[in-house]
């Protein structure tokens, strides 16, 4: 009798673990748009990117690792922006250095001197991610196009 019983509650766990879950269509978690009160930035609709998001022109200042990347630009008003990520594949901006100049501080990596003091116009979105590796959620910029300005 007790071989009974753990061979119908083997067979119902069985067939529940077979059963196909309901499909729920997936929910899209919502992209923060920053506000900016700045006259030389505005919103400029790309359909070649994923996602649209504000667009500024600024000039690459420095790259830098800590807990996490840092992309440093200066706008033409002379003020700084720091973007926490970057998602595009046509430039890039920090460069591996050499085995005498590595540190923990820099983990290995620096500014691209080729790009720096080079105009951009960098189109980037705002979203929820952890600040660095298993740190506080906090709001980052993440570049996800840019464009060299040649003006």
């Amino acid at each position: 009798m007790n071989n009974l019983s753990i061979l119908t509650l083997s067979l119902l766990f069985l067939f529940s673990c077979t059963q196909k879950a309901e499909k729920k269509d997936p929910v899209t978690p919502p992209v923060l748009a920053e506000q900016s009160s700045s006259s030389d930035e505005e919103v400029i609709p790309n359909d070649s990117i994923h996602e649209e998001g504000p667009t500024v022109r600024a000039k690459f200042v420095e790259f830098s690792l800590g807990d996490a990347e840092h992309y440093s630009f200066e706008k033409e008003s002379g003020e700084i922006v720091v973007f926490d990520g970057c998602n595009i594949d046509n430039f890039y901006f920090p460069r591996e250095l050499e085995e005498s100049e590595m540190n923990e501080t820099n983990q290995g990596y620096g500014s691209n001197s080729e790009l720096q003091g080079k105009w951009f116009i960098l189109t980037y979105i705002t979203r929820e991610q952890p600040i660095y590796t298993d740190g506080p959620m906090g709001t980052a910029r993440i570049i996800n196009k840019a464009v060299l300005d040649d003006n």
